[in-house]
């Protein structure tokens, strides 16, 4: 960790407009408040990416989220929705989380 008490980094990478985000995490339960960050700066600066920049005019969406295996991601093995899971469903947002070798495919 850091003098600020952040021990990890969550990255997002927007790969359609060519943009990465850092999030520091203090701790594994960050992930939700930080995916609602997220959600909310695309929602402020899609507007002038999308529509200024390369004139179009699309509402954004967020479609698929590709993820490590962490605990802070995955689910109970299947038999129930993590918070963040859940997170993901209500916005209607599938996962994807490759094996090694297969995040490029």
């Amino acid at each position: 960790g850091d003098r600020w008490g952040y021990n990890w980094i969550m990255t997002i990478i927007d790969k359609e407009i060519g943009t990465v985000k850092l999030y520091p995490l203090t701790g594994r339960r960050d992930v939700e408040d930080r995916w609602k960050q997220f959600k909310q700066w695309i929602g402020v600066m899609s507007h002038y990416i999308l529509k200024r920049r390369y004139n179009m005019h699309v509402k954004p969406e967020i479609r698929i989220v590709a993820s490590d295996r962490g605990s802070e991601f995955m689910t109970t093995y299947g038999r129930s929705m993590n918070t963040f899971d859940q997170l993901l469903h209500d916005d209607g947002v599938s996962r994807w989380s490759p094996t090694p070798g297969n995040s490029n495919k």
